[in-house]
């Protein structure tokens, strides 16, 4: 992140209080406990996300609903789950269509393909669905009630309720349990129909009416109800319960969490699957698109979801955030999309090579105020992003391309990698804050492999970046804390290199590691200017000429970091079951999972034991202790 992660209200702070959100295969993100604030000493309930239904991207007069355990594809003939498995309404009307009930302050945001008239901005959501006369006489309404999926079959006076009925297809031991639900159980999920609520309202007041599931021999799934007045509409009301995964039927990855000063969060990631719960994709095309969530404080309502990408190629994958002092986010990642996005004022319209790096700009609404290709005719990913008070970005990562477009007078101006023996090497570039051109672009690595993770930008406009190399003739400057490593091509190291403004050249560059390597994963910057990096198990700060004021050992991968506005660290990574964990902390969990920890400056907030195998101490004495939470 950049430094517009502080502000005059925290918005790390708010995240504390905030949303979960898991997805499968991924590596982030799950609830933020705020294990350092006194006052919550308490479990704090998670609350529920809300199902929300918008219009499906390919077709209109589909819809879906949009949960934190999936996507839902929903039609007049029934509802495809998350996972691809789907609940059928036999017989029923095949051409009707859905009507939004309810509209939301919510958006969503198709930015699919080059032509941005073929872009679908601010389509509008809604707490709920209509499809009329499915059935003669039958109404279906979907809705959501506390982060549950429910359907509603309306059936209006003299029309025949038994004409109703469900079958499945892609799930397999369906069965009725001894509460009269459904449970349908598979290897990767858990669905339940339960026991139908019926009724029939007159003068306000609501009279119930006996009525249960009838699961028949051929696996059909009928309604059994009791007496009731036909000459009054008839409600049955189950509801779907789904427990699985979160995300989709395929691989889908949150990348990076960020906030803006009002505390709002902001989820970006890729997803393979149609069914990802940010936003339906399309029905074909390419396998990976990218995504950007943006959530109320609370965690309670989406603000908008804008799903972006091609129609050609093998797809998109969006891996680095940053958001300003607006509201505005900022996004980069790759693409192989020949297709991509790109507006008028790009300072690169064409995808070179098969792969090249994005960097894309939204508003507060998400949409895109620009989107540009960067690369050259080979491999280009970006993987990190910051942005200054300026509104210019940075944007880091790696490339294996000869003619990637690097600017006059940049640090490097060519690449150095050996093609026999390492696949790429880092570079940096910093956009102007309209996205149409580069201000400085720079390679960064010797002659092996390198890479860049992460990118950070001080008050004064000086990057900070770090990642891996294997190259013993990496950049590094005179006087560094460390000026060479073991075994240069036989292991990866961690560098930490700070640019100049201008881009031109270093003010400090050096690298991390002992004889079994290490990684760069994160860095993040204060007001001060000091630099502070996430490298494998260890939180490193640097002062703003390099030098080292502390170094510290936290057991398990620091995979993130990030600054409050009272300067206290929050880290982010995985850890086993020995991992260490405060009696203050919001949640308690043993099991190996990813964690959390923050590092505060008030000394008198010390860890007080430790765990066996023992946790790590720092190996340089610090200002503020480490405290882990998970």
């Amino acid at each position: 992140m950049g430094r517009t992660t502080s502000s005059a209200r925290d918005p790390l702070a708010a995240l504390l209080h905030s949303w979960s959100t898991l997805t499968r295969g991924a590596t982030l993100v799950a609830l933020l406990a705020a294990c350092a604030v006194p006052a919550l000493t308490q479990p704090v309930p998670t609350p529920r996300f809300p199902i929300v239904f918008a219009p499906f991207y390919d077709s209109p007069s589909q819809f879906v609903a949009r949960s934190p355990a999936g996507v839902t594809i929903l039609t007049g003939e029934g509802i495809v789950l998350p996972g691809g498995a789907r609940l059928q309404f036999l017989g029923a009307n095949r051409r009707v269509k859905g009507e939004g009930m309810g509209l939301l302050p919510s958006v969503t945001n198709y930015v699919i393909g080059r032509d941005e008239r073929q872009w679908r901005l601010g389509v509008a959501n809604f707490s709920g669905v209509l499809f009329r006369s499915i059935y003669p006489g039958v109404d279906l309404l979907y809705h959501g009630e506390e982060g549950n999926l429910e359907f509603d079959l309306v059936v209006s006076p003299g029309a025949d309720p038994s004409r109703i009925r469900m079958t499945s297809s892609g799930l397999s031991g369906t069965r009725l349990d001894s509460h009269g639900d459904i449970v349908v159980q598979e290897s990767q999920s858990t669905i339940r129909q339960m026991r139908p609520r019926i009724y029939q309202e007159t003068g306000g007041r609501r009279k119930s009416i006996a009525g249960a599931w009838r699961l028949d021999r051929d696996g059909l799934l009928r309604f059994e109800i009791g007496p009731y007045d036909v000459r009054k509409p008839l409600v049955i009301d189950p509801v779907v319960i789904y427990s699985t995964y979160i995300g989709g039927s395929g691989n889908d990855f949150m990348r990076a969490v960020g906030a803006d000063a009002a505390g709002n969060a902001y989820v970006v990631g890729s997803a393979f699957s149609a069914d990802f719960p940010g936003a339906p994709l399309s029905n074909s095309g390419p396998p990976q698109r990218g995504f950007v969530l943006k959530l109320n404080p609370e965690g309670t309502r989406l603000i908008y979801a804008t799903v972006f990408g091609g129609k050609q190629g093998y797809g998109t994958s969006a891996s680095g955030l940053a958001v300003d002092s607006g509201g505005n986010a900022y996004v980069t990642g790759s693409t192989e999309s020949a297709d991509f996005p790109v507006t008028g004022q790009a300072f690169q319209k064409a995808l070179h090579g098969f792969s090249n790096a994005f960097v894309m700009k939204l508003d507060d609404a998400g949409v895109p105020l620009y989107s540009s290709f960067l690369g050259g005719g080979q491999l280009d990913a970006a993987q990190g992003i910051a942005v200054d008070s300026g509104g210019n970005a940075y944007v880091a990562g790696n490339t294996s391309s000869a003619d990637f477009p690097v600017t006059p007078g940049a640090f490097q101006t060519a690449e150095n990698h050996n093609p026999i023996v390492s696949f790429a090497t880092g570079f940096l570039a910093k956009i102007a804050p309209n996205g149409d051109a580069l201000v400085y672009s720079t390679y960064l690595g010797g002659s092996g492999s390198d890479g860049i993770a992460a990118v950070a930008v001080d008050s004064a406009g000086s990057a900070v970046v770090t990642g891996i190399t294997t190259s013993g003739d990496f950049p590094v400057t005179p006087g560094a804390l460390q000026g060479t490593i073991p075994s240069p091509t036989q292991n990866r190291y961690a560098f930490i290199t700070k640019f100049n403004p201008p881009g031109s050249g270093l003010v400090y560059s050096t690298y991390f590691g002992g004889t079994t390597g290490a990684t760069g994963n994160a860095v993040a910057m204060d007001p001060a200017g000091n630099t502070y990096a996430g490298c494998n198990s260890s939180v490193l700060k640097l002062d703003t000429s390099g030098s080292l004021i502390y170094a510290k050992d936290v057991e398990g991968g620091v995979s993130g970091l990030a600054l409050d506005v009272q300067g206290d660290v929050f880290a982010t990574g995985s850890a086993s079951s020995s991992f260490l964990i405060t009696p203050n902390c919001l949640l308690f969990r043993r099991t190996t999972a990813p964690f959390w920890s923050r590092s505060t400056r008030r000394a008198r907030r010390r860890c007080s034991r430790r765990t066996s195998p023992p946790w790590s101490p720092w190996a340089y004495r610090s200002p503020s202790p480490v405290i882990p939470c998970w």
